[in-house]
């Protein structure tokens, strides 16, 4: 459902998930899978992000570490609203004499169904109907690949760790995931296996910002009890480390790891209990349970 009119545009989607995940993917983890070329003035945006809390600034980063305001964080009420003052044109260029509104709502369905209903209104102050009409086909887009990528498996876990203890033990990864590790995950660009049996997988870091995220992506992989044993290929498991309540909040989701894919039932079950479990007692009581 949509509508558009000069001053208000509104958009209503279902997302095959929680409600807290949907917010979760949504909000803190907007820098995976917002089109970030879009914010091009200047250096071109290689990702976007926004600090978590109400007030907190809406930032485009360019590849060379640089960022810029984009906006504001005007509510921040997890797992149900979330808005932003958008202070950026047509062109996505920002202007902090502009205010328009965009106001997330997400209403449980059931267990695995939300309605995320989007309201950007005020938007007279950027201009023309035109405007307004290429922002509108814009926000689908945008909402387009929020919905896919809200598929993902994701699961998190809260640890009395700072963000860097945090991903110092991730690192770790012998000594809460699997017993037969070769090779390192420590720093950008390292390689490492694990094995299972005749099951492995092998990873490459390439993406890591230190005490905020790390990026594994599949390079090899033989998972020996599917009809595709190469499913995995490709894939990417990403790891966030959000500051919160003393501690640190670990985002992990697969990107890939879909209710589509053979692995999805197997591999949701594996992820959690080394995740939730064995990773969360390796961090917080420092022995966990690799396999």
């Amino acid at each position: 459902m949509e509508t558009i009119e000069l001053n208000i545009i509104q958009k209503e989607i279902m997302v095959a998930a929680s409600q807290q995940t949907a917010f979760e993917v949504f909000v803190n983890q907007m820098g995976l899978w917002w089109p970030a070329s879009g914010h091009n003035e200047g250096c071109p945006m290689v990702r976007v992000g926004l600090e978590p809390k109400t007030g907190g600034r809406w930032i485009g980063y360019n590849g060379e570490g640089g960022e810029r305001e984009l906006g504001k964080v005007l509510i921040y009420e997890p797992y149900t609203l979330f808005a932003l003052d958008w202070q950026t044109d047509a062109n996505f260029r920002f202007n902090s004499d502009l205010h328009s509104e965009v106001r997330v709502e997400f209403i449980t369905e059931d267990s695995h169904n939300t309605r995320v209903k989007l309201t950007h209104k005020d938007l007279h102050v950027l201009g023309d109907l035109q405007n307004a009409s290429d922002i509108n086909e814009g926000w689908g887009g945008v909402l387009e690949v929020y919905q896919h990528f809200a598929t993902n498996f994701s699961t998190r876990i809260q640890v009395a760790a700072s963000p860097e203890k945090a991903e110092e033990a991730i690192s770790e990864v012998a000594c809460w995931w699997a017993k037969n590790f070769e090779g390192s995950a420590a720093n950008l660009h390292d390689q490492f296996t694990v094995r299972f049996g005749e099951t492995f997988v092998t990873f490459k870091i390439v993406d890591l910002i230190p005490g905020d995220i790390i990026v594994w992506e599949v390079k090899d992989c033989y998972l020996h009890w599917q009809t595709d044993k190469t499913e995995w290929n490709g894939t990417r498991v990403v790891w966030e480390l959000l500051p919160e309540n003393n501690g640190t909040k670990i985002i992990m989701t697969h990107i890939g790891l879909t209710p589509e894919v053979e692995c999805y039932e197997n591999c949701r079950g594996g992820w959690t209990e080394h995740i939730n479990e064995s990773l969360h007692n390796f961090i917080t009581m420092g022995k966990g349970e690799p396999q």
